[in-house]
């Protein structure tokens, strides 16, 4: 058992003393560069008005998340709303907005940092 275990021992720590290769580095094959004019690209026209326009705002609601969507057609959607302590702050929001009424509510997953400050808005 003894002879055993020397063996081990000797092949491990010969194996770890062994010098290694230097790995070469990649061999690097060139292709022909090839030069071709480009146009600029055409300037982006202005929709039409700004209820044609999706907004997107991401709101500081501490630690967790709150994002309001604002889509074309009027409606507004609220993903998820903070802690249960930024609701007002987060009504506020909405209000400074101008947002009387919300499409949907979604709460991602129910953690108090994302579904907390959704009870005032739902109040």
């Amino acid at each position: 058992m003894l002879l055993i275990f020397l063996l081990s021992i000797t092949i491990v720590l010969g194996g770890c003393a062994a010098p290694r290769e230097e790995a070469s580095p990649p061999a690097h094959n060139e292709l022909p560069v090839q030069s071709k004019a480009v146009s600029p690209a055409p300037k982006a026209e202005p929709a039409g008005s700004s209820e044609d326009i999706l907004k997107l705002h991401f709101i500081d609601v501490g630690q967790g998340d709150a994002i309001l969507l604002q889509c074309p057609g009027g409606e507004n959607i609220l993903v998820d709303g903070g802690d249960k302590v930024q609701g007002e702050a987060l009504c506020a929001y909405l209000q400074e907005c101008g947002i009387q009424e919300l499409a949907a509510i979604v709460g991602t997953h129910p953690h108090a940092d994302h579904i907390g400050g959704l009870i005032k808005v739902v109040q």
